[in-house]
């Protein structure tokens, strides 16, 4: 049985769903190759989990000051942070296989595949955004890191895909 492959075409919708999601690849490998270059046991980075002013609610005192009083919770925020940055690589590598060998040839395996394991993330960010809502601290956009706020743009990519394969 003969299959036959679709043209693809970087800017129509199936395109733009392919390009999206490699942003996404694109970001997380960046992000976990540069987090154990400039994450120090030291350093807040502006926060320890999304930005001052949240964490500092949250966590009852600003992040610079809690590292500071506690070296090993600054020592814990390094190891976790190079263990998410190397989760980061591993995910962000496996997006850019199934977006480039999958999505762009056509395949829905891959569309599907790609819109599930980002969405996954969507109820862990929830659980995480509802205790600084507790704290009455909730980040605005751009206080949160941005690989979370790309992530509103994965139902786009998903139904520019599914469009792009019909």
């Amino acid at each position: 049985m003969t299959t036959n492959p679709i043209e693809f075409r970087w800017l129509s919708p199936l395109g733009i769903s392919v390009i999206l999601f490699l942003i996404f690849g694109v970001m997380n490998v960046l992000v976990g190759i540069l987090v154990p270059v400039f994450v120090r046991p030291d350093s807040t980075s502006n926060g320890l989990f999304t930005s001052t002013r949240p964490d500092t609610a949250l966590f009852g005192a600003a992040p610079e000051v809690l590292i500071a009083q506690d070296r090993p919770l600054g020592m814990l925020r390094l190891l976790l942070l190079v263990w998410m940055g190397g989760l980061m690589l591993g995910f962000g590598l496996l997006q850019l296989a199934l977006a480039w060998f999958g999505l762009r040839a056509g395949q829905a395996w891959a569309l599907w595949s790609l819109t599930v394991a980002d969405l996954s993330m969507v109820p862990f960010w929830w659980l995480i955004l509802a205790r600084y809502a507790r704290a009455g601290a909730m980040p605005g956009l751009a206080e949160l890191p941005p690989l979370v706020t790309y992530l509103l743009l994965i139902p786009i990519a998903a139904i520019l895909g599914w469009i792009g394969l019909r």
